[in-house]
């Protein structure tokens, strides 16, 4: 392998790496926001006391 070969794998391995962690983060983020909105959604039935 030569040289740029090496860099552009290497470039390829840590863009595609960013794209995965950001990805990941979004998706952690998305998760909080959807847990937050499914806890409101159950205080709201407890409060109208329809809960489990």
């Amino acid at each position: 392998m030569r040289k740029s070969d090496v860099d552009a794998s290497l470039f390829a391995f840590c863009y595609g790496f960013s794209v995965i962690f950001r990805v990941r983060k979004f998706g952690i983020e998305l998760a909080k926001v959807k847990g937050r909105e499914n806890e409101i959604m159950n205080y709201r039935k407890f409060s109208a006391g329809e809960a489990e």
